[in-house]
């Protein structure tokens, strides 16, 4: 197995654990709270990497460190944006699988910055992923206009805007992760992304946040879902690394199918007809968009 595809597989495992902690932490802790929390767990779990040996194996650290720390701050942005999404409504077997395909947006930052080519499949993967935010917007029982009239209202509700902006920003962060691997060693990739977060909580804590309802529990779920993303992140900056950005990225989307199995018996989140078929087809959208042809050799080799 490719160590990119090693990697890959792992930080699916650990992002799709990181979507069922954030539903437990949503439940316990106000969004903006969790997210000044869980930089906590992120920067220490991520400054041990500086002990690492691959830790300086660096080719710009100026530049790579820019753009880790921007993948960090859109990152952070982005997972605060789907904390809200949470928080105002949108359930867990819905918004995981929404934002998770943030990987068209990598897909298509790819092609225009790093001059990485699609094919027919990837496009047709982009066509069904715009299908399924159609089927994530409308309710099981809707007809054609009433679906209509649903996808118009449910567009304009806070769950929804808020999902889409975390597509937008988890997109931006996967493709700046990839160009950070290009200067700089995953380790401090990841250093420089943790740091990221930092800004957002800093802003946080001028907002006067009540941290009289910060439980135990809440401290718990919070510093593990910190955790999760440094680790999270490493394995991702390891995979970017020998990976290429728009396949990488398109594999790592499907971390929500792992969240919504387990968000359905443990939260009891219905899953009727019309969702389950937006779920399936964004998984089917993600493997489009990871389906890479093999090059062809060149005759005059």
């Amino acid at each position: 197995m490719p160590k990119w595809l090693f990697y890959t597989l792992l930080s699916i495992v650990l992002w799709g654990i990181w979507g069922v902690i954030a539903k437990m932490a949503e439940a316990a802790v106000p969004p903006m709270i969790i997210q000044v929390v869980s930089t906590i767990g992120v920067v220490p779990a991520s400054l041990l990497l500086i002990a690492s040996p691959g830790f300086r194996n660096n080719k710009n650290v100026p530049r790579g460190i820019a753009f880790a720390f921007t993948s960090g701050l859109a990152a952070s942005c982005g997972n605060l944006a789907f904390f809200y999404s949470l928080n105002h409504g949108g359930a867990a077997s819905v918004v995981a699988p929404l934002t998770g395909m943030f990987a068209i947006v990598t897909l298509l930052l790819s092609v225009l910055f790093l001059r990485e080519r699609i094919n027919a499949v990837q496009v047709v993967g982009m066509f069904i992923s715009l299908v399924a935010v159609y089927l994530f917007s409308i309710p099981d029982d809707a007809d054609i206009q009433s679906s209509l009239r649903s996808l118009t209202h449910n567009l304009a509700q806070p769950w929804m805007l808020h999902a889409l902006v975390a597509l937008v920003l988890f997109g931006l962060a996967s493709i700046l992760q990839k160009i950070a691997t290009n200067h700089i060693s995953s380790e401090l990739s990841t250093v420089g992304f943790a740091i990221g977060f930092i800004p957002v909580a800093l802003f946080l804590l001028t907002q006067h946040l009540p941290f009289e309802m910060l439980t135990a529990r809440g401290w718990i779920l919070s510093l593990v879902l910190g955790a999760l993303i440094g680790v999270g992140g490493l394995a991702l900056f390891a995979a970017y690394r020998d990976g290429k950005a728009s396949i990488v990225t398109a594999l790592y989307a499907l971390y929500p199918a792992l969240t919504v199995a387990l968000a359905v018996p443990l939260f009891r989140e219905s899953l009727d007809l019309r969702k389950g078929i937006a779920i399936a087809t964004s998984l089917l959208a993600a493997l489009a968009l990871s389906y890479e042809t093999r090059a062809q050799p060149n005759p005059g080799s």
